[in-house]
Formats: structure tokens, sequence, C-alpha cells
């Protein structure tokens, strides 16, 4: 639907000069447009100037949910990967939209829109190395509905329920490589964050099949490292203290400390349990109650006061050798960005859009960063699915993608429902 005003005459400043004129080529397949016809074109204003051609047309109509405030002022602020204003002259089906993207991007939404009318849309110029909106609809055929859901929303928070099988990993792909190919993502704008540096891998492999690389595909741990390693001589000081890479020697360490008897099973239970208790972001102090809720138990076969003592001294031994281990990677990094708005801002002006695979396995550590890479903007999608939680004795919360729209108001919620791994007789049985 959408509403229909004259921006002009509310954000003067938004749009830059309505013309007119003569069609002097036509692609091939257009049936409503001829050489001679004439066409009115709406000008927009950005770092993406572009032309928006279509049969002459006066007003102006903004998608439902496009907050008219924040697009002008993002236009202004020369942000045009979020909420684009377009001119979408009520199209039929049958009928051709002509965008020209000057720089790339603009007429993204017309895009969109156009063909929900049935309309086809048809790249008439632009710079092929911003902009490639045949390669983008190609993108595009190669999806199902929910998929094709998935990829065509480009802005705002989006909210992907995928089971398994379903094909998440190729919707959030697609996606991103629509948004590259359309212009509206600067591929090194786009931070795209999983749990396994397989799955990081496999996601950068399928982009560059689609054609796009530079795309930041890295899990959270990975990222984070990369941005204390650069942040760190900045802020602090000198390099960052040496990565632990596996806390055994160090919870014995602890333990001998507190004159504590301990054997491997018991020091990796209890190394599993100095992770939960960082990951769910607790103190020695607030860790006992939190574990009584949590239904812990004793981890080790030591008490949860034990247990308590030796986090604390587990902190201490650590900051004796001069090292941190992962849980740290995450704490230190999320703590610069709090610390350093400067450093905040450097981050938030380099990554402009989000992804994050298997949310569902998100943790309160994580969230924490996820925040705070993401600051006070929205752009972010997250794909799960609540019933393939599989780190929550790790400390994962699926409620993070169980509550996203809560959170979100606004977000867009998909759901992926087509099973492409398993048979119908296999997928019955499971349901």
């Amino acid at each position: 639907m959408g509403s229909e005003m004259c921006i002009r005459d509310r954000f003067p400043a938004v749009l830059g000069m309505e013309g007119s004129g003569t069609v002097s080529a036509v692609g091939p397949g257009v049936s409503d447009l001829a050489v001679g016809d004439r066409v009115a074109w709406l000008d927009v204003l950005g770092s993406y100037a572009g032309r928006i051609v279509l049969p002459a047309a006066r007003t102006v109509r903004v998608p439902d949910g496009v907050d008219l405030e924040r697009a002008a002022a993002a236009m202004l602020q020369g942000v045009t990967a979020h909420y684009l204003i377009t001119d979408t002259y009520p199209l039929r089906a049958g009928q051709t939209a002509l965008i020209h993207a000057a720089a790339g991007g603009v007429g993204l939404l017309l895009a969109q829109l156009a063909r929900a009318a049935g309309a086809r849309v048809l790249a008439t110029a632009g710079s092929p190395e911003k902009a490639d909106l045949t390669r983008a609809d190609a993108i595009l055929e190669a999806l199902d509905p929910e998929q094709r859901e998935v990829a065509t929303v480009t802005s705002g928070p989006v909210c992907v329920l995928a089971g398994a099988g379903t094909g998440k990993t190729r919707a959030i792909t697609h996606r991103i490589a629509y948004g590259v190919h359309s212009g509206i993502y600067v591929p090194q704008q786009v931070l795209a964050v999983t749990f396994t540096a397989r799955a990081a891998g496999e996601m950068r492999t399928r982009l560059r099949d689609l054609g796009v690389g530079g795309v930041q595909a890295r899990t959270f741990h990975a990222a984070a490292l990369r941005q204390l390693g650069y942040f760190w001589p900045r802020t602090i000081g000198g390099a960052p203290p040496a990565l632990l890479e596996h806390k055994a020697s160090l919870v014995a360490d602890a333990a001998a400390r507190l004159r504590i008897t301990v054997d491997r099973p018991a020091v990796r239970d209890l190394s599993a349990e100095v992770e939960w208790a960082k990951v769910s972001l607790l103190t020695p102090d607030s860790y006992q109650a939190a574990a009584v809720r949590a239904g812990r138990g004793e981890p080790g076969g030591f008490d949860l006061a034990t247990m308590a003592r030796l986090l604390e001294v587990y902190e201490q031994a650590k900051t004796d050798r001069g090292v941190i281990d992962f849980e740290d990677v995450l704490l230190l990094a999320g703590g610069i960005l709090a610390e350093y708005p400067d450093v905040a801002a450097a981050v938030r002006a380099q990554y402009r859009h989000f992804v994050v695979d298997e949310y569902q396995d998100v943790s309160a550590l994580q969230q924490r960063l996820l925040d705070a890479w993401t600051g006070d903007r929205d752009d972010i999608c997250v794909v799960g699915d609540p019933n393939q939680t599989i780190y929550s004795f790790t400390g994962a919360c699926p409620q993070y993608l169980t509550d996203f729209r809560v959170r979100h108001p606004s977000a867009r919620l998909v759901r992926l429902v087509r099973d492409y791994r398993s048979t119908p007789q296999v997928v019955a049985l499971a349901n």
C-alpha cells in the first residue's frame, strides 16, 4: 500500500530536480515504451545519487514502515544504505519500470514494489561496478518464495526462522549478494557472523560464487580479535595480551592455589563452567545465585561456593600470566567500544549491515558485543531455529531469537518452511 504525499514540500533538500526527456533507446522486451516517448524522472541526492525513470508521474509514494524523518536524515547525511525514498508511480502488470542507477543503489525499493505489482524492471544505464540490477534479478530467480522474501528485505531488522534443511545459508548469502549487486550494500560494510570457522568459510565461498567479494564473514571471536588487535594499541597502548587457547592449565593452576585436588575430567568440567560463567556475564559474586537458577549442579564434583572461589582465583592467575582467554576477547572488544566513543563511531561507520547466523546459539556476552557493534541502528538480519539450540550448556540463550521482535517491534519475520534435505516422509515422522 504505502502513503502518498508531496515529498518535495516536506523535504525539499532531499530531492534534486524533476525533469522530463525523450526515450532514445528501448531495451528488448519493452512493450509499453517506444523511442520518442516522453518520460519523467526524479533525481535523488545522497552519496549514491541516482535517477529513477518512469512514465510521467507527480505522486511520490512511500512504502509502509519507512520512517520519513529518518529517511530524509539518512539521505542528507549520505547514508543511502538505509531507508531510500522512491517515486513509485502506480505500475500495472506488464508495464516496465526503467531504472537508471547512476551510482548504484537508488531505486531498489522501486524495483521491489514494481515486481510486486507484476511489472518488469529494466536497468537502462548505470555504473556496472556499483550496481548490476540484471545480476541482482538473476540471483532472485534461484530462490523459493520465502527465500526471495529474505533476500529482498535489505534494510531494517529482519528475523528469519529456518528449520533444518530449509536453505537458510542460501537465503542469507543471496540476500547479501542481492544487496551488493543492487548497489544497496558496499561489500566491505557488511559484517556476517556465525559460530564456527567452517561455517564462516562456507559463507565466504558462497558469496564469491555469487560474484561478491570483500564481505566480512567471520566468527564472533575472529571479528572481535581483529578489532582488538587494531584498536588496542590506539587506546590502551602496546600489543594486546597473548591469547590463551586452552583453559586447562590455568584452571589447574587456580585449583592448586586453592589446594583443591583435581583430575583431568574435573579440570575439563571446571573449564567448561568458567566458560559458562563468563559468557553469561557473571562475576564470582553473582555466580552462585545464577548457577542455582540454571540448575548447574556441582561442576567437577565441587559445590558452587568452591566454584565461585575458583572463578576469582582463575582471573588472578590469568592476570599473573599476562594472558587473556577467548571470552576476554569478546569482553575487551565490547569494553573498548563502550569506553571509547571514537572507536565505536569508527566501527559503526565501517559496518552498516549485520547478519547473524545460528542466532539461537548467541550468548549474553555475544549479544552485548553485537549491541556495541550496531549502536542505535537496526539494520540487522538474524537467522536461526529455536529448536536447534545446541550450545545451551555453554551459555547460549535462544530467547534472543524468540524475543527478537520484542526488542525490535518493527522487525520483519520470515519463515523458511520448505525442507530440501529430507523426504516428506522423514519430515512428517520428525514432526
